[in-house]
């Protein structure tokens, strides 16, 4: 975090208001209580980073060591799976339970393909953002 972050949050801690204006995503969700996200000049959302969150269906995110078939997986799994990136995977649920992630597992072992990485929990506030407005933050372009 930035000198600038670290003033804010002491500043913060001590009772003050502070408007924030910034592309950089993951410092809004550290640092704020409150977030308005802006889309072509309106406000589309406004809440903690934490209930923006919530407002949208959990994820797992994975990635394999080898190509797998989504549209195979979707059909075994009953949730929808999409490819975001070669070798890279996203599940949308309201709820990514132990046994879907077991499913999961399963239908990969079986096929003989290794988990890479794998990430379950609420969607960040950038997630959250580019299922808004459809933008990419312009620190990323």
């Amino acid at each position: 975090m930035s000198t600038n972050s670290h003033q804010r949050l002491a500043l913060k801690r001590r009772g003050a208001t502070i408007v924030l204006t910034t592309h950089l995503i993951n410092e809004a969700e550290k640092l704020a209580d409150r977030v308005a996200i802006f889309s072509r000049g309106e406000i589309v959302a406004l809440g903690s980073p934490a209930s923006l969150a919530a407002r949208t269906d959990a994820r797992i995110s994975f990635e394999t060591a080898s190509d797998i078939d989504p549209d195979g997986l979707t059909a075994a799994l009953g949730v929808s799976v999409t490819a975001t990136a070669p070798r890279t995977y996203r599940i949308e649920s309201d709820d990514p339970t132990p046994h879907l992630i077991s499913r999961l597992a399963t239908w990969l072992a079986a096929r003989g393909v290794l988990f890479r990485s794998l990430d379950v929990g609420a969607r960040s506030l950038e997630e959250v953002y580019l299922d808004l407005t459809g933008d990419r933050p312009e620190s990323e372009g």
